[in-house]
């Protein structure tokens, strides 16, 4: 695997972009990305400062050299990254967990919302350009969302990391069940490779 890192094999595209892996991370890692981000900062930080905690050392190893290792590398597959997932799961939980000042709630909460906002923008965007031939479905996730978001908020949990993380997971859920139910089937009618093996199954049926 080393002619991978060092683009001595045939496949390496030989391409060395440092930041390629913090935009991929931006999206495959969502809605947690920008959580991500600050998690590994102030765990660096702690590090400098010299007040880690045991499990710092541990998430940061396996996971931020792990990312630096691919992102210094001259071969890059989108793919490689997620055997880092699992670690930046853990030092982004250990974050949220350890917010307790009110600034860092507020802050939490802000993030929380504003994401929940460009989901609903993004999808309402994607509904009037795209326009898929089905409008009741999206229609009623969007109903569905408003409803439980509404109870989320209103739920009196003693643990506010509990209602973030239910709020953000519900968020992303009902977009995926948007974005794979009726965007991505209208936007395959324009694959042609498929378009015309149905085209020609139908009427040409038999035909080698």
């Amino acid at each position: 695997q080393f002619g991978r890192f060092l683009n001595t094999a045939a496949y390496g595209d030989g391409s060395v972009d440092p930041f390629r892996y913090l935009y991929v991370v931006l999206w495959t890692f969502l809605p947690w990305s920008v959580p991500l981000y600050a998690a590994t900062y102030y765990a660096i930080r702690k590090l400098i400062v010299r007040q880690p905690q045991t499990a710092d050392y541990f998430t940061l190893s396996g996971g931020l050299v792990t990312f630096l290792l691919f992102s210094f590398s001259k071969f890059h597959y989108d793919h490689y990254l997620t055997i880092a997932f699992p670690f930046f799961a853990i030092i982004t939980s250990a974050h949220i967990l350890g917010l307790t000042t009110p600034r860092e709630v507020r802050w939490a909460m802000v993030w929380q919302w504003l994401f929940v906002g460009i989901a609903l923008v993004i999808c309402v965007a994607l509904q009037l350009l795209v326009r898929p031939e089905h409008w009741a479905g999206p229609a009623a996730l969007l109903v569905i969302a408003a409803i439980l978001l509404l109870y989320l908020d209103k739920k009196p949990w003693e643990q506010w990391h509990a209602r973030l993380i239910a709020t953000v997971a519900t968020t992303s859920i009902l977009a995926n069940l948007y974005l794979n139910f009726y965007i991505t089937p209208t936007l395959m009618r324009y694959q042609a490779g498929s378009e015309m093996a149905f085209y020609l199954n139908k009427h040409y049926p038999g035909q080698p």
